[in-house]
């Protein structure tokens, strides 16, 4: 798959985002099923449309520029968007390497650095026998 990833530059502390999580809030693991069937499938579609960052509902409002930046990589033209992880960067789903070099193109700014990346059918770094 084709991703565009867009980092603010600002840092986020992991420790803060998670202090910011409610404790009772639970999920029941249906977005995590459908979203694993989707990147099973490999098809970029059905994975931008099953995008989901429970982290996202904390960070957001604290930090309103991954808002700028999931709309941004949407008007761009992205599949989908989501922040990765717990953040500050945000990823987009693109339908080919040189669309997201155009989305990295059009939403880089001087306040956001933006790489156009593909994900590896198998690991990155492999163990020497």
């Amino acid at each position: 798959m084709s991703l565009v990833l867009v980092k603010p530059h600002f840092p986020l502390s992991t420790q803060e985002v998670y202090a910011r999580f409610p404790s009772g809030l639970k999920d029941d693991g249906s977005r995590t099923k459908t979203l694993v069937r989707a990147l099973a499938s490999r098809d970029s579609s059905r994975v931008a449309m099953s995008l989901y960052n429970a982290l996202e509902a904390v960070v957001e409002p604290a930090y309103p520029e991954i808002t700028r930046i999931k709309q941004a990589l949407l008007s761009a033209g992205a599949l989908g968007s989501v922040m990765s992880g717990s953040g500050p960067t945000v990823l987009g789903v693109a339908r080919s390497p040189d669309h997201a070099r155009q989305l990295r193109r059009r939403v880089t700014t001087a306040s956001w650095s933006a790489w156009a990346v593909r994900t590896l059918a198998s690991p990155a770094i492999r163990p020497v026998k």
